[in-house]
């Protein structure tokens, strides 16, 4: 009777651990899985038009509908240098993208803070309307195009380092009318940034064609003894 509840004892022993290693192994293959799906497709291209970048993404995220694959991260842009921001995207190999929150420079201006560790992001130009490729052909996004220097102001060294800021338009529609007030709220603070390093250009240089001397015709004998006479 003893060896009989030694035995049943011993085979619910056996039943736990057997229970026990199959929520391990379990465990184990939920982790596999995680870590597959944290993998870059193979084959994956990002190259986003500036159309797709501002009424897809960049309006996606304002109007907090996010997407089930994180393709842009979130970060703050300024708290990098431009060299450090390719190893903190997601996608991208020549161009990397980021939702990023417009700083203010001073806490009652509206001018933008572009100052990083190392240098200063400075603006070209004017901002560029992106419009829709729709019949419409309506403005749907601005996009500023920015250079970054190193150094301070003033005394910067221009880098090969480009930027292109996109946000949506002050006015601009929206899919979700119930809050269109907080949208156009967040429609002022958020920006997707498109990070570039443009490849200089370096042209071989050419040594400019010389001319051929001129050839001196042989002075004839009859016209030599007549200079001499």
């Amino acid at each position: 009777m003893i060896i009989y509840m030694w035995c049943k004892r011993e085979e619910g022993e056996i039943y736990r651990d057997m229970e026990a290693l199959s929520k391990m192994r379990g465990s184990d293959d939920m982790d596999h899985n995680n870590k597959d799906e944290e993998v870059m497709l193979p084959g994956f291209r990002f190259h986003p038009t500036d159309e797709e970048l501002v009424g897809f993404y960049l309006r996606r995220k304002v109007e907090k509908k996010p997407l089930s694959i994180e393709l842009i991260k979130q970060i703050d842009i300024y708290k990098y240098d431009p060299w450090d921001l390719p190893k903190v995207s997601n996608v991208g190999d020549k161009e990397w993208y980021f939702f990023c929150i417009r700083g203010r420079k001073y806490r009652n201006s509206i001018r933008p803070n572009r100052v990083t560790g190392s240098g200063f992001w400075k603006a070209t130009g004017i901002d560029k309307p992106v419009y829709s490729v729709k019949e419409t052909h309506e403005c749907i996004g601005l996009k500023k195009s920015l250079v970054y220097y190193r150094g301070s102001a003033g005394k910067g060294t221009k880098t090969d380092w480009m930027m292109h800021e996109f946000r949506l338009p002050p006015n601009g529609k929206t899919t979700n009318p119930l809050n269109p007030k907080n949208i156009a709220l967040e429609a002022e603070v958020w920006t997707l940034c498109r990070i570039i390093k443009r490849v200089p250009s370096y042209k071989k240089y050419v040594a400019p064609a010389v001319a051929p001397a001129a050839k001196q015709s042989p002075v004839k004998d009859s016209k030599f003894k007549n200079m001499q006479l």
